[in-house]
């Protein structure tokens, strides 16, 4: 009996050990709202149901509804349909308060009726490591004082027991402490200043992580020391006309999290050009794959117009390419996470290589150095960032060659390489080799990435062979890792993609199969704020690679026409165009500055049997005319919209004819002087 109970209990233990070791995966619901919707609460309802199906094939851990779970809490009838349709979820639930669940002034009755139909307005618990608190943000305003009291109470208590325990914390609640600014004024849309930034504080000293949030309507990230704070879209109305949705988090047990947003429509999962998503700038893509079935990006991250890259590096992972997640913060050089105690530098572009089943991450600094730092996991975090001795540049790259030997490259203008040693942290200094591949025999410029196909060698970098800019992505090959490199050509090119596109930067890359080229694209017609993009590439019999398009499909299909196109998608601009944030938001882009006579493309739409309408959200200044252009840009017209002047975002539609198959989209723009409009997205019928 007793060796019957320690088989059991050692079997138990390796259970909750099992469980404690793998990842977190919450879907964040925003604002349900069922009865807030433009097209009435019937059709609320079934978006919801439909959400409940897709969030049940997905089989998350929880499902944290970020509050507005109806428009009008004074409706019995929209509260029972939202708990039937809630009932069918197959895991755990937890529910937020928000100002329609709640309204203003919070009342005792008011609370009453919530915790009758929606439960607990506070309510804290454990999973997989981590402790989840649901915070009643609505008695952050006129509420009772004892409601308050009692809240901050349990709020204490549940921080000190996280702590205690050492469980990182996520929070959940329907207001967001800001939008845009962690000082800026009291609003609708935040949490007021009398209580903000005593409660980051809170948080962040009790090892919170995430903070997830409602209320906005749109998708949203912000950031306070160590806390990403993430809203999201809904399934009832979003005030940017954005997608029908929700966001899929990924939470590693050491604290590192990925997320995707999830499309009602599957006809919005679209994929494509650039994978980077909206408002988050990775340039420099080198690309790796691991055991696990992903392909992994790593690349330098631009956070301003005024200079390149940042203090931190970002991950994009996906195991399809068309859907991308992304991990943030996976290793710092300054401020949360920093592990680079020697400099605050910018980090410049990295590499990163498996060995004996550790991540090295290769980076370099704004000054000079070059570093390496380590990893249990592909995403990160990397750890301990130590300086490689004898080395200054940029742009570093390992290659490990059959035969188990490593090697190093980095320089600009003249690439240089070395063999590594076996710890693969230290170079053998009497190996290195200058010249490699140099600006005057083969346009290097920068760049380098360094594989090996069917017994040939070859290195990618930034190439200056055109236009005395390294817009082009070229190659060289050798037959052995230190040279003599011959010049190949030019993979691709991405002059077009902005009105100052300047440089490249990217690699090459195996993936179930086939082989694809990374690079990026420059937005806000400026030299930074770009994009990691991906195109897929062939060989010819004799190793060389035929140059290939910029695409707005990447490595999957042509885009669906009746799906939403972000404007962000098109991978030609010529005129003033360009490619921009949104004013006032972190996460959406559009084509901006737009002026007569500048054009956009589109490579390549799939119209199947045809279309017949097209919708447009615009916002204009001088307004002007759209042409629809099918295929080729000198083609005739398939349809045009007239854009009136002075007017804030809106939908447009004309009908359109002869469209259909496979076809580059062109839009010609057409008005006055000055800026005539900004698109968002467009879609066919």
């Amino acid at each position: 009996m007793r060796r019957v109970l320690l088989f059991t209990f050692l079997l138990l233990a390796g259970i909750m050990q099992a469980e404690a070791q793998t990842p977190l995966r919450i879907v964040q619901y925003c604002d349900p709202q069922l009865g807030m919707g433009v097209d009435g609460f019937a059709a609320d309802s079934l978006r919801f149901e439909q959400a409940v199906e897709k969030i049940n094939a997905l089989t998350p851990d929880v499902v944290a509804f970020a509050g507005d779970m109806v428009n009008a809490v004074s409706s019995a009838h929209a509260i029972e349909v939202f708990l039937k349709i809630k009932s069918k979820l197959r895991c755990p639930v937890v529910l937020t308060p928000g100002n329609h669940d709640l309204p203003d002034p919070v009342t005792a009755e008011g609370l009453r009726r919530y915790r009758k139909y929606f439960g607990a307005d506070f309510t804290t618990f454990e999973a997989k490591g981590f402790t989840l608190v649901s915070l009643n943000t609505q008695l952050f305003r006129e509420a009772p004082a004892s409601e308050k009291e009692r809240q901050d109470r349990q709020l204490s208590a549940a921080l000190k027991k996280a702590q205690k325990a050492g469980r990182p914390v996520i929070i959940l609640t329907h207001v967001p402490p800001f939008v845009g600014d962690v000082n800026e004024a009291d609003q609708y849309f935040n949490i007021p200043q009398s209580h903000r930034e005593n409660l980051l504080r809170q948080f962040a000293d009790a090892g919170t992580i995430i903070w997830l949030a409602g209320h906005t309507h749109t998708t949203g990230r912000n950031s306070f020391g160590g806390i990403s704070i993430l809203n999201g879209e809904t399934t009832s109305r979003n005030f940017d006309d954005h997608s029908f949705g929700f966001r899929l988090l990924t939470i590693n047990t050491d604290s590192s999290f990925s997320w995707e947003f999830v499309p009602l429509n599957d006809a919005d999962a679209q994929g494509g050009n650039p994978i980077s998503p909206p408002g988050i700038y990775i340039a420099d893509p080198t690309a790796r794959t691991d055991k696990d079935g992903k392909m992994y990006i790593y690349g330098s991250l631009d956070e301003s117009s005024g200079y390149y890259c940042s203090h931190r590096y970002n991950v994009l992972a996906s195991s399809d390419l068309t859907r991308w997640q992304l991990f943030e913060n996976s290793f710092a050089s300054k401020g949360a996470g920093d592990e680079v105690p020697y400099s605050d530098a910018y980090l410049y572009a990295p590499d990163m290589i498996e060995r004996d089943g550790k991540y090295y991450l290769y980076y370099c600094l704004s000054d000079g150095g070059e570093g390496v730092a380590v990893s249990a996991a592909p995403h990160g975090p990397f750890r301990n960032g130590t300086a490689i001795d004898g080395i200054r540049g940029i742009d570093p790259t390992v290659f490990i060659d059959d035969d188990g030997q490593a090697y190093y490259y980095w320089g600009q203008f003249s690439a240089k390489g070395a063999k590594m040693n076996r710890d693969m942290l230290t170079l053998d200094k009497t190996s290195i080799v200058d010249g490699l591949v140099t600006e005057k025999e083969h346009f290097f410029h920068e760049g380098g990435f360094v594989f090996k196909r069917n017994g040939l060698y070859y290195m990618v970098y930034a190439h200056i062979g055109r236009q005395d800019r390294p817009t082009c992505i070229g190659y060289a090959t050798s037959e052995s890792p230190l040279g003599p490199f011959k010049y190949g050509g030019v993979i691709i090119d991405n002059a077009g993609s902005d009105p100052s596109a300047w440089n490249n930067h990217g690699s090459v890359v195996e993936f179930q199969g086939k082989w694809y080229v990374l690079y990026h694209r420059p937005t806000h017609n400026c030299v930074m704020m770009r994009k990691a993009c991906i195109e897929p590439i062939e060989f010819l019999p004799d190793g060389s690679i035929p140059e290939v398009p910029m695409t707005s499909q990447g490595a999957g299909a042509p885009l669906k026409a009746a799906g939403k196109i972000d404007a962000e998608r098109a991978c030609l601009l010529f005129g003033n165009a360009r490619i921009r944030l949104v004013n006032g938001q972190k996460d959406n882009e559009e084509i901006g500055a737009i002026h007569d006579g500048d054009r956009a493309a589109w490579k390549y739409i799939d119209y199947g049997e045809g279309v017949t309408r097209l919708t447009v959200r615009v916002r204009s200044q001088g307004g002007g005319t759209i042409r629809i252009v099918g295929d080729k840009p000198w083609g005739g017209a398939h349809g045009s919209i007239t854009v009136p002047p002075n007017v804030g975002w809106k939908t447009l539609s004309c009908e359109v004819h002869n469209l259909r198959g496979i076809q580059t989209l062109w839009l010609q723009f057409s008005g006055g002087t000055g800026d005539l409009f900004d698109i968002d997205w467009l879609r066919f019928e």
